[in-house]
């Protein structure tokens, strides 16, 4: 089980008086006092418009401050025996029934802030007590915060990330899909190179755990025992993690237990050691690089430790590799002196105190190794080090306590189990996340690709051919496989059953669209049949799943198929028709009856292909693009769709380019300018190649106004979706444009 363990049996709720301490959070105290992140709107209701000792009122419950006391209702009283027990041999729990994962995090406007510093404190000494440690190892240490919603993701090498990463995760690939279409040509038909990192190990697994989690959102349960934790628990966690740069998810209370955040500071001075040292420094930097942005968290690893830890990673942004030590340490000495300047010129002791300002101190994590450093740099790195202190920086150093006096000492075995002397280092956390370093690499180039529009994702040779994708699903489906023109021509013929795939995913029969006696499932068993053609039924619950071996799943392509085999049939008053025939353990659809968009597009470019007259081309593009509007699978939630839909929507767009250009020689350069617009309304983003073909076009009509109204449309649609100004490209074709007289096509 990868949930978190409910309140022990024998505790008993009271409203307990905790003390507010520096970094602390209305969110940080419900977990601590009610291990439920979510419960911290009863705290904000027990003291709202109370007095404080230091006079203010609490009137928002995004300011808390330090000794204040606050009233919390229903705090679980926890017998002596219920310290966390050092674990010795973790299992980590499987990554096939995880919680509800809600990646987007709550807005900031409805999540409580941390509180503020203790004013004017000493800095520490470097050999002095860890800063908002608990000395006995025990959650709650001030700037930290447990999440009761702790479930994990086993890799492929055994490597353990959070369910909160696994997200972060996710959500780049879709970013990486989005920039991938900004870089592709409509006509470009190359294998589309997020699909196939959709695909590799790890990721498979990370989209199979949150398919999993999906699997749990759905299911009816009436189970109550606290071992499962909820939606809003995960979405508390991930925001209060997302809400500060420089927080970071570590590991857990024990395996499955509750899940332990830090705050970058927390992490300076720690000298990490054992077995599963660069295991951890590897999940360490995942997890800080994931889920804050690349201008909010700078990562630097200096000398050896960068091939050891992040291979391949000089193309991610915000991490930056420093072969040698000493610029490594001029740049960290110049990052420590500018948050010192920062903190000294607002008269500011901590860079909490600016975390929900509007300019936050933007968190550093440094990694060396200690077997580079000479007794020179130790010198400068030990002073680094000090003046970090109260800064949003962390310096970790890989190797042994003996060889940095002073350090904070944290020794992790192999499997990321923490030596008990060490948890105190970590917030008590007793298992630590960790990552191989072919993981590490994987998982790298999903957050290059999703942080850097420039960045496009390698694959090798042998990776393209072994994985398949479909980049050309048509070639593939072979349903529409033409011997003639005229076979090819039947298929654009509507039948009785019409599927949409191009917009909200939708089922026409005899021309009315079905909105009621589908169930949700059957829609997405034929639109997956409409795209690969025919598949056995393991294939299908595969992909329904993201390859997540799961009973539910394998339960809805069960549902979808008879259930909407059978609503077709009472659909179309007949009895007697199979529109699902499974033959040989294949299902596909009966090409009799059930016709679809997609479809008529594919057959459509293969009967124009066919064909040497350009007029005969025109008017069979023209009905095969049709019904070709909207984003295909708009909406859907449908695991599949990251592996298919860029070379839908390539298909389409590339088919209605070509309709344009045959439009534009015929010389209706208003039918022309109509198709691209029709393409365009395939992206929720601009595609600038078709806004550049369609100025061109408005220049040769004699449309001055529409091609400056063409133009600030392309402005405003990158500025607002994609936070980009056209390129020099369309600024040099609109230069071109303004001094060329017009050809008014005639």
């Amino acid at each position: 089980d990868a949930g978190s363990p409910g309140p022990a049996s024998a505790a008993s709720a009271r409203t307990e008086q905790v003390e507010v301490r520096s970094g602390d959070t209305l969110w940080g105290i419900a977990g601590r006092e009610l291990h439920n992140l979510t419960r911290w709107p009863a705290i904000w209701q027990a003291n709202k418009d109370r007095v404080e000792a230091d006079g203010r009122r609490f009137e928002d419950p995004h300011w808390i401050y330090p000794h204040w006391q606050l009233d919390v209702p229903g705090a679980v009283a926890e017998p002596p025996s219920a310290a966390i027990p050092p674990v010795t041999t973790p299992t980590p729990p499987p990554a096939t029934s995880p919680s509800p994962v809600t990646p987007t995090p709550t807005p900031a406007s409805s999540t409580p802030a941390i509180a503020p510093s203790p004013a004017s404190t000493a800095p520490a000494a470097l050999g002095g007590p860890r800063p908002n440690a608990s000395p006995t190892g025990q959650p709650g240490g001030g700037g930290s915060a447990t999440a009761s919603a702790g479930w994990t993701v086993t890799l492929a090498r055994d490597g353990l990330i959070s369910g909160g990463l696994a997200a972060g995760l996710a959500t780049l690939l879709l970013a990486a899909q989005r920039y991938e279409r900004w870089r592709r040509r409509p006509s470009d038909q190359r294998r589309s190179r997020v699909a196939l990192m959709a695909r590799r190990p790890n990721m498979l697994r990370i989209r199979g755990a949150l398919a999993a989690a999906a699997e749990r959102a759905h299911a009816d349960t009436d189970d109550d025992t606290g071992s499962a934790p909820s939606a809003g628990d995960l979405q508390a966690a991930l925001a209060s993690v997302q809400m500060v740069p420089g927080r970071i998810l570590v590991g857990q209370h024990g395996v499955g237990g509750d899940e332990v955040i830090v705050d970058i500071d927390e992490l300076n001075a720690v000298v990490l050691g054992g077995a599963g040292a660069d295991s951890v420094a590897r999940a360490l930097l995942l997890s800080f690089l994931v889920h804050h942005p690349w201008e909010m968290a700078h990562a630097v690893i200096g000398g050896n430790a960068a091939s050891v830890l992040m291979a391949g990673a000089a193309a991610a942004p915000g991490l930056q590799l420093h072969p040698e030590i000493d610029a490594f340490l001029t740049q960290l000495e110049g990052e420590v002196g500018y948050q010192r300047r920062i903190l000294d010129r607002d008269q500011l002791d901590d860079w909490r105190q600016l975390a929900h300002g509007g300019d936050p101190l933007p968190a550093l994590m440094a990694v060396v190794g200690a077997d580079d450093l000479n007794p020179a740099h130790l010198e400068r790195l030990r002073a680094v080090i000090s003046h970090a202190r109260g800064c949003a920086i962390a310096v970790i150093v890989l190797g042994s306590a003996g060889q940095l006096v002073g350090g904070h000492p944290l020794v992790v075995d192999g499997d990321g189990t923490v030596e008990p002397t060490s948890a105190g280092v970590v917030n008590g956390a007793s298992l630590l996340y960790h990552v191989a370093a072919a993981e590490a690499e994987e998982l790298l180039a999903v957050v290059a690709a999703g942080r850097g529009p420039d960045i496009v994702p390698e694959v090798s040779a042998d990776e393209e051919e072994a994985v398949t994708v479909i980049d050309e699903p048509g070639e593939l489906r072979q349903p529409f496989r033409a011997a003639s023109v005229s076979v090819a021509m039947a298929a654009l013929e509507m039948r009785a059953v019409d599927v949409r795939i191009f917009g909200r995913v939708r089922v026409r029969v005899n021309d009315n669209e079905v909105e009621k006696g589908l169930p949700a499932s059957g829609r997405q068993v034929l639109a997956l049949l409409v795209v690969r053609g025919e598949l056995t039924e393991a294939q299908g619950v595969d992909a329904f799943s993201a390859s997540n071996p799961s009973s539910y799943y394998a339960n809805q392509w069960a549902a979808g198929t008879r259930k909407t085999r059978a609503a077709l049939r009472e659909l179309l008053g007949d009895r007697g028709v199979d529109c699902l025939p499974c033959v040989g353990g294949r299902f596909r659809l009966n090409e009799e009856i059930i016709s679809s968009d997609y479809g008529r597009l594919v057959a459509g470019r293969a009967a124009a292909r066919q064909t040497a007259d350009p007029e005969a081309r025109r008017a069979i593009l023209a009905g095969a693009t049709q019904d070709v509007r909207g984003e295909p699978f708009a909406n859907a939630a449908y695991n599949w769709v990251i592996e298919d839909e860029t070379a839908v929507r390539s298909m389409g767009m590339a088919a209605l380019e070509e309709l344009a250009t045959l439009h534009a020689t015929a010389g209706d350069l208003d039918a022309a300018v109509e198709a691209l617009d029709q393409a365009l309304s395939l992206d929720q983003d601009p595609v600038e190649a078709i806004f550049q073909k369609m100025l061109v076009l408005q220049h040769r009509l004699g449309h001055g106004e529409a091609v400056r109204d063409l133009y600030r449309r392309l402005q405003h649609q990158l500025a607002l979706r994609c936070d980009r100004d056209p390129s020099v490209e369309t600024d040099s074709l609109m230069e071109s444009l303004r001094s060329t007289p017009r050809l008014v096509a005639g």
